[in-house]
């Protein structure tokens, strides 16, 4: 069949021919080992990226952590419990501690007893307390007995119409109240 073409278009078929082997090299061999290499070449700069993110946060970690130790020295030290060598020290502590704080607001206190160790919970401090007080006296008393620095929590609550003394109507108020038993003052 070549026999019957020119010198001429016999070497534009071998050029065609060559062409063709060429392009079937390419694609079967070059094409797909510039895509791998092109994948490599985006993972590598994926992972370079990560890598500065992950000095960027390394970097910032021994702040981090200094911030942390910081927060929680300033939890653990701002908070202490009320003072006493014995569970009932502690309670004639927190007694004392809530008839000023109700004598400072306006209130009385008519009875407070330290409650049972077992009915305080370990570690705790317990007490019942009945006080005649003003509507806002009460505001201002359990406001201070949450958030003062021997913070107690308010276990029960009952409040009551009293009597009126002058024009200011007072309140029959019970409460429980609950706090941390620290350690022995000096």
């Amino acid at each position: 069949m070549t026999d019957r073409l020119s010198p001429g278009a016999r070497r534009l078929l071998a050029l065609a021919l060559l062409a063709v082997l060429a392009a079937a090299l390419w694609a079967a061999v070059a094409a797909p080992w510039l895509g791998a290499r092109e994948a490599t070449a985006a993972r590598v700069e994926q992972a370079l990226a990560l890598e500065a993110r992950a000095a960027a946060v390394a970097a910032r970690g021994p702040a981090l952590d200094a911030a942390a130790a910081a927060l929680r020295a300033a939890l653990t030290g701002g908070v202490e419990g009320v003072p006493g060598a014995s569970h009932a020290l502690a309670g004639a502590a927190l007694q004392r501690l809530l008839r000023e704080t109700a004598a400072r607001h306006g209130g009385a206190a008519q009875s407070i007893e330290t409650l049972p160790e077992a009915r305080s919970g370990a570690g705790m401090v317990g007490v019942r307390a009945r006080l005649q007080v003003g509507a806002k006296g009460l505001r201002d008393i359990l406001a201070e007995l949450e958030a003062g620095r021997v913070p107690l929590q308010v276990q029960a609550l009952t409040v009551a119409n009293a009597t009126v003394r002058g024009s200011h109507p007072l309140l029959e108020v019970q409460v429980e109240l609950r706090g941390l038993r620290g350690a022995a003052t000096p």
